[in-house]
């Protein structure tokens, strides 16, 4: 009976080892996918941008990414996939595909979310654990300033004006990415515009900034993504 307890314990500790592994090649492929070039965008120098994800565990559905898409146009955005763990991080790592494809193709950011909202959504409709993603996306035009962007549910960003206090952008979010669909009514996602100028600040964030909380209060567990674009 002793041995057997042994040999028992052994078996735990060796699958437990190879979990562990799993998990740390999972979380080198996820880091991997997300720009981490700074200057983000040497040729536009009146733009700094940064971006970090600070997870709760090694591998969840927090993302960010920031590409050009021609010499005049940049994007960057946030998401965040329900759930946690491997999972959602392949969920990650298909919708963050699918954005920056469909993007890099030339069609209009509404155009792009309402394409991948209906992607994701027919590949998740008939499975138990299905999930979505909220997102908050733009495209920037480097010679105008303007930022045109999609609230796909997300948290509204921070907006720093030169000289004046930070304030929430505020706008009617639509829905999550794979949260609704039907030929019927299909996900309409709206696109508003954003001036920036000189000396603004815009901070973009996942839940897990809200969501922390200080010491006796529970939920403290971090899990956060922020991207910050400064003029």
């Amino acid at each position: 009976m002793q041995k057997r307890k042994i040999s028992s314990y052994e078996q735990y500790k060796e699958e437990n080892r190879a979990m562990r592994s799993e998990q740390i090649v999972a979380e080198q492929i996820q880091r991997s996918m997300l720009p981490t070039a700074y200057p983000a965008f040497k040729e536009h120098a009146h733009i700094d941008l940064y971006a970090d994800m600070d997870a709760a565990c090694e591998v969840g559905g927090d993302f960010y990414d920031y590409f050009s898409v021609d010499s005049d146009h940049i994007c960057f955005g946030i998401s965040d996939v329900m759930g946690k763990g491997i999972p959602a991080a392949m969920h990650m790592a298909i919708t963050k595909t699918m954005i920056k494809m469909r993007l890099m193709s030339g069609d209009r950011l509404s155009s792009v979310f309402s394409e991948v909202n209906r992607l994701l959504s027919v590949s998740t409709m008939n499975r138990e654990n299905s999930t979505f993603v909220t997102s908050w996306t733009a495209v920037m035009d480097v010679k105008t300033n303007i930022l045109t962007c999609v609230n796909a549910g997300h948290n509204p960003p921070v907006l720093k004006r030169k000289g004046e206090p930070s304030q929430l952008l505020k706008t009617k979010p639509d829905f999550p990415l794979a949260a609704y669909y039907s030929k019927k009514h299909p996900g309409i996602y709206r696109e508003f515009e954003l001036k920036m100028e000189k000396g603004d600040i815009l901070l973009l964030y996942t839940d897990g900034v809200t969501e922390s909380q200080n010491e006796k209060k529970l939920m403290i567990s971090f899990s956060a993504t922020a991207v910050c674009l400064n003029l």
